[in-house]
């Protein structure tokens, strides 16, 4: 972090001027402050407008001085080469991330390349989500709620947190609607999220030599999982289908029990939503 906060503005002067050319005192200025100048500009408009209410009041576009940067001397060059060089060695040797961090003039794809240990085999460095998550969580101050009106749950994320399921697709609808429904809010809202081909998520799972993405058909209640549930849920293909069984297992009355008072939200392909009405799930 201290790297990262030493290298955060683009415009410092502290740059290496062997590889990159900083920007200019005038573009610089213009560039950081472009939010509060327009935000005066804004302000002068609407207090024109309120002054005179009659006549129709035009912005005079010619009192506004604007900044031109193609003109400095910032070539292309320079830039491709330190990308080169940075690629360079992410190729050929376990270069540190804060040596991109230092380039604060190469384009954010270059950086991203820092996590894959060697383009020329495709495999990757990953961070494990858990072990990043657990430590931005010790530098966020959280404070749990003294009420919870609604409830926002990843679907098929929560789906992989279930363990020692049934073997009847029934008993797997069951289970994961009590599990939901324990939450303390009177409204759950579930969202299972689709990436349809082609999108970045081609490459991971091309990645998994054990997802077959073979079809799946899901007949009726009483059907039972032959394979691991855990291993089931890596094919795209089965998770479709049993969100599409779970979505009409719970308009069935045989639900109200679990339901209560509480309203399921859900969305797949277009909404759901599940409540209980004189006896009945609507």
């Amino acid at each position: 972090m201290d790297i990262m906060n030493q290298n955060l503005n683009p415009f410092d002067r502290n740059i290496d001027t062997n590889v990159f050319q900083a920007a200019s005192e005038e573009t610089t200025e213009c560039l950081l402050n472009v939010e509060n100048h327009g935000n005066e500009l804004r302000e002068a408009f609407i207090s024109g407008c309120n002054e005179d209410s009659v006549k129709t009041v035009k912005l005079n576009f010619e009192k506004c001085k604007i900044h031109k940067i193609i003109n400095e001397n910032l070539t292309c060059e320079a830039h491709e080469e330190a990308n080169t060089k940075i690629i360079f060695h992410v190729c050929k040797i376990e270069q540190d991330l804060n040596i991109l961090i230092r380039c604060s003039d190469t384009d954010i794809l270059v950086i991203m390349l820092g996590h894959m240990e060697n383009l020329s085999n495709g495999t990757h460095c990953k961070t494990d989500k858990s072990a990043l998550m657990e430590n931005l969580e010790m530098s966020i101050y959280n404070e749990s709620p003294a009420y919870t009106d609604l409830v926002l749950i990843d679907g098929f994320f929560f789906l992989h947190l279930m363990k020692d399921v049934s073997v009847t697709f029934a008993n797997i609808s069951n289970k994961f609607v009590q599990s939901i429904l324990k939450f303390d809010a009177q409204e759950i809202v579930i969202v299972f999220d689709r990436y349809f081909t082609s999108s970045i998520k081609d490459c991971e799972h091309a990645l998994r030599e054990n997802s077959d993405n073979r079809d799946h058909n899901i007949s009726g209640s009483e059907q039972k999982l032959t394979t691991d549930f855990s291993k089931e849920l890596r094919n795209s293909k089965f998770k479709i289908a049993l969100i599409k069984f779970i979505i009409n297992h719970w308009a069935s009355d045989e639900l109200v029990p679990y339901f209560g008072v509480k309203t399921v939200k859900s969305n797949f392909e277009k909404g759901y939503e599940y409540a209980v009405l004189d006896g009945e799930i609507h």
